[in-house]
């Protein structure tokens, strides 16, 4: 049986860990909830079947369609993203052919 002596260690009325856990900032939290929506798996329809794809995905999916029947907006969006990869240096997307090599 322990017996806790009048010097104790806390106080009384006093929590243990007075300044308790350090709170995530609101940004941290943010980030962390956007990234489980971005990785989500959500059912999207690929010809006649459905199939489940993370959103990102998705939205990329979505935005490579459009670039494709000509929306300027989304043209210009692609091709800052693929660009931007490609600028990032030789990597495991190395096998494909950098846009600057396409000729029209």
């Amino acid at each position: 049986m322990f017996i806790r002596s009048l010097g104790s260690r806390f106080r009384k009325g006093q929590s243990g860990n007075p300044s308790g856990r350090p709170k995530r900032k609101a940004t941290e939290r943010a980030k962390e909830i956007a990234l489980q929506e971005a990785y989500r798996l959500v059912p999207v329809r690929d010809g006649d079947k459905i199939v489940k794809m993370p959103a990102i995905q998705a939205v990329h999916r979505s935005q490579i369609a459009l670039a494709a029947k000509g929306n300027g907006p989304a043209q210009r969006a692609v091709l800052r993203v693929v660009q931007a990869i490609e600028k990032e240096g030789p990597s495991a997307w190395s096998f494909y052919r950098p846009l600057s090599s396409l000729r029209p």
